[in-house]
């Protein structure tokens, strides 16, 4: 019984916010190769996924950087395009190890 409140709890946690957020860094990593990305890209795809999810939620730009830095993803000022993350070794293995806690 215990399993599968833990196996439903992930997928609530996969489908919030943080883990859509989450999943487009993801995305925005491996499809990124100029080492930066900014966090209008990262709120695009995310959107994007909630669109696939048959969602009709839109998540703002501002939204995106609270959510990756209660994730522990601090965006910087890339000039003066915007916002972002630049996608060094330390930031990608931070982005892929991160996980998403339970909302209480």
């Amino acid at each position: 019984m215990l399993q599968e409140r833990d196996e439903q709890a992930r997928v609530d946690r996969a489908h919030g916010v943080n883990g859509v957020v989450l999943r487009a860094a993801l995305v925005c990593c491996h499809e990124n190769t100029e080492g930066r990305v900014f966090v209008r890209e990262i709120a695009s795809t995310a959107n994007e996924i909630y669109v696939e999810q048959g969602e009709s939620v839109r998540i703002s730009n501002e939204t995106i950087g609270h959510v990756l830095k209660s994730l522990g993803l601090y965006t910087r000022r890339l000039g003066n395009a915007g916002r972002g993350l630049v996608l060094d070794k330390a930031t990608q293995a931070r982005v892929h190890g991160s996980q998403v806690e339970p909302s209480l």
